[in-house]
């Protein structure tokens, strides 16, 4: 599923990848595997990263919005990904849309011999209370309006229980146990 340059520029969507970006960049690695077929993430990525690209070796891998398509093979020392969470408010309204659990996403990386360091939930369920009240408020209350928005940005994303459980996006970061 392709996405649209509408949906990339939300906030939640940059915030996820400056995350990966910033991971990219903290992992020390020299270069990227990018693993998309979507062009329009790829020019997302490409925009925030510090490094080239590699074409089969890489010291970390990115996995922006795929994991929901097939379940990787992994086999860089790091890794790091975003997905739309099974268990988010967003799947009530959009039923069809490709999606991927927490729960998958830490089983294969169990499997794989990998060990999760950083998870951030992004669009949280406390987010989206605030941003309604945002929106209700309106241009009726334009001070309660611009109150609610503020703490609704402040909670964009939440890496605790259990609000990250319910986030309409995840974003990890992993390592390899044995290195």
């Amino acid at each position: 599923m392709n996405m649209s340059s509408d949906e990339l520029g939300t906030a939640g969507i940059r915030y996820a990848f400056d995350l990966l970006g910033f991971w990219t960049h903290h992992s020390q690695a020299n270069q990227a595997l990018l693993f998309t077929n979507d062009d329009n993430i790829r020019g997302a990525i490409c925009d925030r990263l510090t490094l080239p690209l590699a074409s089969d070796q890489a010291r970390i891998a990115l996995y922006p919005f795929t994991l929901e398509q097939a379940e990787p093979v992994f086999d860089t020392p790091l890794i790091a990904g975003c997905f739309r969470n099974r268990w988010s408010y967003r799947k009530l309204l959009h039923p069809l849309m490709p999606v991927y659990s927490l729960q998958s996403l830490q089983a294969v990386l169990q499997r794989q011999g990998y060990a999760l360091e950083s998870l951030v939930g992004v669009y949280p369920p406390l987010f989206m209370v605030w941003w309604t009240l945002s929106v209700l408020a309106g241009t009726r209350l334009p001070s309660l309006h611009f109150q609610c928005e503020q703490v609704a940005i402040n909670y964009l994303a939440t890496d605790r229980l259990p609000g990250l459980t319910f986030s309409y996006l995840i974003v990890f970061y992993a390592r390899r146990l044995d290195t």
